[in-house]
This record gives C-alpha cells, sequence and structure tokens, in this order.
C-alpha cells in the first residue's frame, strides 16, 4: 500500500531543519527516540532505533498478530545537504512480513513574499499475513501519518520557539 503526505512549514527551509534537529532539547516533555546506532559522514547521518506498534491494533486483531511481530527496527538515513530523510522499517522477528519504506524531502519555496518550506512523504507498506494484511497496511499507513502529523506539530513549535 503506497501513501503520501505533503505538509506546509510557514517558516524557511534552514530554520526548520535546525528545529527539526533541535526540538527534543526545545521541547523537554518529547520523548527521544530510541536510537542505538549512529554513524555520520560528511553531511549524511545513519541511524537505527526501535520501537513498538502493537498499542495500535484493534482487539480484532491482537489474537491474529503476535506482539513480537509489532517491534520494529528504524534504518533512516538524512542527508543534510540533500534535505532527504530515506527510511526502512522492518519487523525484528518477522523482516520479509513487514516492511515499509520510502522518503521525506524538505523542499524551500517561495509563498506571499517569504520562503517558506514544504515536507513531502512518500511510502509503502507491505504486510504478507494472509486474511489480515491489507487491513493491517491501512491502519500501520494510517498510524504513520498520525505521528508524521506529531512530528510536523513538534517542528513547528520548536521553530517558534527559535524565531
Amino acid at each position: 500500500m503506497k501513501f503520501s503526505v505533503v505538509q506546509k512549514f510557514d517558516f524557511p527551509l534552514e530554520l526548520v531543519l535546525k528545529a527539526r534537529e533541535e526540538r527534543y532539547n526545545l521541547i523537554p516533555e518529547l520523548k527521544k527516540p530510541d536510537v542505538f546506532e549512529k554513524t555520520s559522514q560528511g553531511n549524511v547521518i545513519r541511524t537505527k532505533r526501535r520501537f513498538t506498534a502493537a498499542g495500535t491494533l484493534p482487539k480484532s486483531l491482537k489474537k491474529f498478530i503476535p506482539v513480537e511481530t509489532m517491534e520494529f527496527i528504524d534504518h533512516s538515513t538524512w542527508d543534510a545537504g540533500a534535505g532527504v530523510h530515506r527510511w526502512k522499517i522492518v519487523s525484528v522477528k518477522y523482516e520479509k512480513t513487514i516492511r515499509w519504506q520510502g522518503t521525506t524531502r524538505y523542499e524551500e519555496h517561495e509563498e506571499s513574499g517569504g520562503k517558506k518550506t514544504r515536507r513531502i512523504m512518500e511510502g509503502e507498506i507491505s504486510v504478507n499475513i494472509p486474511f489480515v494484511g491489507r487491513q493491517l497496511e491501512k491502519i500501520m499507513a494510517d498510524g504513520f501519518k498520525n505521528n508524521f502529523e506529531k512530528d510536523y506539530r513538534t517542528i513547528v513549535e520548536a521553530a517558534e520557539k527559535m524565531s
């Protein structure tokens, strides 16, 4: 299942990217991601982080899907020079069963006489579980979009504090 989201920030690209990086320092109640591996080379940062998405499953699916199926590792590559975040998320125990991947691009543009930023996220989720795969793909895509919206709000809040 493919999905996409486009968001607009009323801030220039440089401020949005700085707010994206600094938000965990500026917003104390924001939980930092569980990053267990990080490497940097020039403008490129690669990270791996763990997270669990089992809380998003409806009761009707929980009896078919073991909790450990919803434990994931996010393999991310952030190219600050290009403003592109590439990500691949796989189930820890069922890597070939549940996968999602995509890109998030940050682009600056002129609007109403000022510099604004557009964030374009495009992704694809694949769940190869008989009978419930398509339903789980939709739930996961909706959850991902909701988290992306929360992420957007934290960047806006941080940018407002920095401007």
